[in-house]
């Protein structure tokens, strides 16, 4: 899965521990990119993505990203 964070909820991501396999790079708009690997169950995640409204887009998986 790959997420872009806006300017504005970077600061937030940047601060919460992540899981060692989970990589934030920074974009040239001062955002971060997410990038994990999914596995399971997805609906949890789905309710966390949706509590971040317009700060964050789906890029990947075309499947998530249309819900």
């Amino acid at each position: 899965m790959t997420l872009a964070f806006s300017a504005a909820a970077a600061p937030f991501v940047r601060a919460r521990p992540w899981h060692h396999e989970v990589d934030i790079d920074d974009d040239d708009n001062g955002g971060v990119r997410m990038s994990m690997r999914l596995a399971g169950e997805t609906l949890m995640l789905e309710s966390w993505l949706k509590s971040w409204g317009s700060e964050v887009q789906v890029l990947r998986p075309r499947w998530l990203a249309d819900k």
